[in-house]
């Protein structure tokens, strides 16, 4: 039942994954019926042990193709924990959920001496989390003090999950795998990097090394679907990312077995009849049947599985799907279909590959001879920017959808320009190439068109300029500038001008890739992987369920009304310590501002005025919610269709809808929600009492990240500095000056506002200058907002304009300012290496 109800749950972290009764019941009768395991196997609880994790394991083989690679990992861990379950190596229900536990409401921490070096602010107060909440990790402090060489040491190690620190006792007495999940819980403390790496460990350790690498051909499970597992009713749909199409796996299999397939492509009426007439013929005929692009018709799917469902086939009659993920599919037609997820291979060297061998050879070898060079410049071009959407926010600020259609549709373009220029002779001078016209094509309309940020506009036009020009035909022109720093070598344009020589020359290439190959600082792929990881556990606690519970039986989540809190399940039980510990973490009330007739006419006091009131309106809300979550819990009150939504909500980790009254980033994790809520909470009251006391609004310093509606804030500042002079608005212009900590304030007049805690990526910054930093980011303990009139102090709107964002994910501009680049640095060098501002570090999908 528990593998079941999670089958069920993985709807939530994705529309795509619906599974019928019936195909956990196939996997049931295989496991039991068709098991050559159990051949000559006579011992019960050998046959018992055999059963139990063959069952596990048929159930990952057969779903994980179907799934998303970076949903993969979160059904194996899951199911690893219930493979665990009443067994010696069982996991403590406390370890295991202190992996969706946040560490931000521990404001203070035990373990700042190991800050900044090795340890992050964030890393300090999730260890000193782990110390206090997990019981055997209540002695690391003086452990690690007592071995600061060998924490270090152990910290700095490329691979630490391959090594539990000697110094420390946590996995003393404990079985293997007890160890190496503890040792999973301090890696998500101190190095989230490697948390990934740690966890595909734990799973092999627990089901063996080819219960994943066991799932990961998919031409041949294809065919083992086909053949083995499907009847004639069941279609097999293939579902890609945009612009991947398999429906040449689908020819491939056919020719392969010798079976006869019609195709149709779906999109217009004519191939809504052509469909229909090739299913009746070939389920009559035993044939095979391949609908192409489905996703272009989905309200005829919807009659399509009524259809399927009323023929009386020959049973070697077989119906293949091919479509894009579209979340318009229909529910029923995915839970009664086998479903095939396919995404291209990432790495630039196979973005690249990918791209040459898209361009058909009698196209590349016309004439002029030059023209292959540029498709050359086109398919590295293609391979940064779609290799880019990797590393959102920070490749890009958002996961636009750049695919094939993009690239064929900029070849033709190229074609169509050269043939312009050659007038059919065999060469022509690369400087009489049209590079200004391609650049704009590109950069504004075939690519650009799907970009609505400016600062990603200025980076792709930086990335189209660098490679289309007259240099590229250079032997000396660098695709990737050495770099001693990350020990990158450079990459050299190829010689030659024919397609064999560019394939060549990719193939070549290191299969291991740097994130400088894309312009990114090297420590991006850290960031990368720590933020796979925190959506790791984002998906595993959503697939916490209410239903297999082993304490209690329940209907969908309901809760027997007259439980009492120490008959309640395990869920329930954890969810009210959380809800107790968010409502410790939240003051009790907050006093709305005190309003007098002068204080009205300040707009910074109508602005905090209105603050103030959403967030004491949000916290009567989510206290008196939380209260009778735990009433609930405990069986003294009923639950309502609100609470038990709620409830469903704060199990899996997610912000119920209810709560939401401002900007908050997607997925984020409710425990790191009410952190972030109390924290604003406590601004909100030390900025009243200043108010209420008659102090000065302008110059305390303000969280900006911790405001409801920040671009408020903005716009009340400049109000102020223009009621106060008697300035027309339009002649304000913005400016930050950024200080070395919170003790180096200036003086300030009345057109400087303080800002507290922001955050630069990929660089540090003192006052206006930027330099580049080894780290992922740098906090800004104080940065001076100031107003300046453009008429009388002079225009400062020189250097770089640089973003300044709500939160981590870069999904909402505040506002935009101008700083100065590092000596001898270009803007292409600074985007691409995303450097930004952030008003808070809050993070969540992308």
């Amino acid at each position: 039942s528990s593998i079941y109800f999670t089958l069920e749950q993985l709807c939530v972290v994705h529309f795509l994954y619906r599974y019928s009764l019936q195909f956990f019941l196939d996997i049931f009768n295989v496991v039991l019926t068709s098991n050559p395991r159990l051949n000559g196997v006579e011992s019960p609880e050998q046959r018992l042990s055999i059963i139990q994790r063959d069952l596990f394991a048929e159930t990952y083989r057969r779903v994980s193709p179907g799934l998303m690679h970076d949903h993969q990992m979160p059904l194996a861990a899951v199911l690893c924990r219930f493979f665990l379950r009443s067994t010696s190596e069982e996991l403590a229900e406390d370890e295991f959920t202190h992996l969706f536990v946040s560490a931000s409401l521990t404001e203070d921490s035990s373990f700042e001496f190991l800050v900044p070096d090795p340890l992050t602010d964030d890393q300090s107060r999730s260890l000193h989390a782990l110390a206090t909440r997990v019981a055997c990790f209540s002695s690391s402090l003086s452990e690690i003090k007592s071995n600061m060489p060998a924490f270090r040491a152990w910290h700095s190690l490329p691979r630490p999950e391959e090594q539990v620190p000697d110094f420390m006792s946590f996995a003393q007495n404990a079985s293997a795998t007890s160890a190496h999940f503890r040792l999973l819980l301090l890696l998500r403390a101190v190095r989230p990097d490697r948390v990934l790496a740690m966890l595909h460990s734990l799973v092999a350790g627990v089901f063996g090394d080819d219960f994943v690498a066991g799932a990961k051909d998919t031409g041949e499970q294809l065919s083992r679907v086909v053949h083995e597992q499907v009847n004639c009713r069941t279609p097999v749909m293939l579902c890609g990312v945009r612009g991947f199409d398999a429906s040449s796996m689908v020819r491939d299999l056919a020719i392969a077995n010798n079976h006869q397939i019609a195709e149709v492509a779906i999109g217009s009426e004519e191939g809504f009849r052509d469909a229909d007439r090739e299913i009746a013929a070939a389920a009559k005929g035993g044939k095979w049947v391949m609908l192409k692009n489905v996703h272009l018709g989905p309200t005829w799917l919807i009659t399509l599985e009524k259809k399927v469902h009323a023929l009386s086939p020959n049973t070697n009659f077989r119906l293949f799907l091919t479509t894009e993920i579209h979340p318009k599919l229909p529910v029923n037609l995915l839970r009664s279909s086998r479903v095939f997820v396919f995404e291209p291979a990432s790495g630039i060297k196979a973005s690249l590959l990918r791209a040459l061998y898209s361009i058909p050879a009698p196209v590349m070898a016309r004439e002029p001879a030059e023209r292959g060079r540029v498709h050359l410049l086109l398919s590295w071009l293609h391979a940064v920017i779609v290799e880019r959407l990797r590393y959102a926010p920070l490749g890009w600020s958002k996961r636009y959808e750049f695919g094939e259609s993009d690239f064929k549709t900029a070849a033709d373009t190229i074609d169509m320009w050269i043939d312009v220029v050659a007038q059919g002779r065999a060469h022509i001078d690369p400087e009489k190439i049209p590079w200004a016209a391609l650049q704009a094509l590109l950069s504004s309309s075939i690519y650009g068109g799907r970009i609505d940020n400016d600062t990603d506009m200025r980076l792709l036009e930086s990335f189209v300029e660098s490679v289309f020009n007259s240099e590229s035909f250079e032997s000396s022109f660098e695709f990737v500038k050495a770099d001693a720093e990350s020990d990158t070598q450079a990459i050299l344009a190829p010689e030659g001008m024919k397609r064999e020589h560019f394939l060549q020359w990719a193939d070549e290439l290191p299969s291991a890739q740097s994130p400088t190959w894309l312009g990114l600082p090297a420590n991006a792929e850290m960031v990368l992987l720590a933020n796979r990881a925190a959506t790791t556990f984002s998906n595993m606690q959503k697939l916490q369920t209410t239903d297999d519970d082993e304490d209690e039986d329940f209907d969908s989540g309901v809760v027997d009304e007259a439980a009492s809190a120490s008959a309640s399940p395990a869920w329930m039980r954890q969810l009210r310590s959380s809800c107790e510990d968010w409502l410790q973490a939240l003051p009790n009330n907050l006093n709305m501002l005190l309003r007098t007739p002068e204080k009205i006419k300040d707009p910074l006091f109508r602005f905090f005025d209105r603050e103030t009131g959403i967030a004491c309106n949000l916290l009567a809300k989510v206290r008196n919610d939380l209260g009778e979550v735990i009433q609930a819990c405990d069986g003294e009150i009923k639950q309502t269709n609100y609470l038990r939504d709620l409830m469903l909500h704060l199990n899996k980790g997610t912000v119920s809808t209810h709560w939401q009254a401002y900007k908050i980033p997607k997925g984020l994790n409710v425990s790191y929600w009410v952190a972030d809520f109390a924290l604003r909470v406590a601004q909100l009251e030390r900025v009243g009492k200043v108010a209420n006391s008659g102090g000065d609004l302008q110059h305390i310093e303000v969280w900006i990240g911790g405001l409801f509606v920040p671009e408020a804030y903005i716009t009340a500042t400049r109000q102020a500095v223009a009621q106060a002079h008697a300035w027309p608005l339009e002649q304000l212009q913005l400016t930050l000056d950024v200080r070395r900590n919170e003790n180096d304030k200036p003086s300030l007049d009345d057109q400087s506002f303080c800002l507290a805690n922001m955050r630069m990526d990929g660089a540090t910054c003192l006052e206006r200058a930027i330099t580049f930093s080894s780290s992922a980011f740098t906090m800004l303990p104080l940065t001076i907002l100031r107003w300046v009139n453009a008429d009388e102090e002079g225009d400062t709107e020189s250097g770089i304009k640089l973003p300044v964002y709500l939160n981590a994910t870069r999904s909402d501009v505040i506002f935009s300012c101008f700083m100065e680049r590092p000596a001898g640095v270009s803007d292409s060098v600074v985007y691409s290496r995303g450097v930004a501002l952030m008003c808070s570090t809050l993070t969540g999908e992308v």
